[in-house]
């Protein structure tokens, strides 16, 4: 259960440094603003898209669930 947790918060904050370190660099290369619309808005500009996206406060969860796999005679 530690490695587990561990391994959580080790991917955790390696996502997180490297979101804020897109919106210091003012990128968004996994179109995150291009999801943030409903269907019955009007799309916003990419320079008020990015704007705002450096400003953002970013929170990562990971949840993992590992499965144990079995090993035998004709199965490695």
């Amino acid at each position: 259960m530690q490695l587990h947790k561990e391994i959580e918060n080790e991917l955790e904050m390696k996502i997180t440094d490297l979101i804020k370190k897109m919106q210091e660099l003012k990128v968004d290369s996994l179109q995150i603003g291009a999801h943030t619309l409903s269907p019955f808005s009007k799309p916003i500009s990419e320079k008020v898209w990015l704007a705002a996206w450096g400003k953002m406060k970013i929170k990562v969860n990971y949840q993992l669930y590992f499965e144990a796999l079995q090993n035998t005679k004709n199965n490695y």
